[in-house]
């Protein structure tokens, strides 16, 4: 039977202004896996988490874990089959302690997905995103994913994979 636990988010404002946003989940066996960027396996246990803002601004996500974590950001929608494609920006250890930092400028209005996933193929464990910036994150898991393909014609085709 697998282990359930609830998603925690909660903010707070810090002492400069910015609006601290915190974010509890995990990795576990169970979790579906994808080929992150500067692999060439499909076993990294995942997180997706959407990420949306109401102001416009520079924003940081900092994990917190007792696993070697690694962060994909990326514009919506992402393709799971490949890595690169909306790809904003990734990290591995620019957190210290083997955790990832991403800092970068988000407008409102838009929505981003956050990839949680680790170094390392095959690893599972609890994790915490910490959000920083100038209003509050809302920041839920999405494990939906939508994958462009391109039919003989060109046109473009939506279709929504709950992975």
């Amino acid at each position: 039977m697998p282990n359930v636990f609830t998603v925690l988010v909660s903010a707070s404002i810090s002492g400069d202004s910015n609006v601290i946003t915190d974010y509890k989940h995990g990795l576990l066996s169970y979790s579906s896996t994808f080929v992150r960027p500067h692999s060439n396996m499909s076993d990294y246990h995942y997180q997706a988490i959407a990420v949306d803002i109401s102001k416009t601004g520079p924003y940081s996500f900092i994990s917190s874990s007792q696993i070697d974590t690694y962060g994909c950001f990326y514009n919506y929608a992402v393709d799971p089959t490949d890595p690169y494609r909306s790809l904003v920006t990734f990290d591995n250890d620019s957190g210290g302690n083997q955790q990832f930092k991403i800092s970068l400028g988000l407008e409102s209005g838009k929505t981003y997905v956050l990839i949680v996933t680790t170094f390392a193929p095959n690893v599972t464990g609890f994790f915490t995103i910490t959000a920083v910036g100038p209003a509050s994150v809302d920041l839920r898991q999405n494990d939906l994913f939508i994958l462009w393909l391109t039919t003989t014609t060109s046109e473009s085709i939506e279709i929504s994979i709950i992975i």
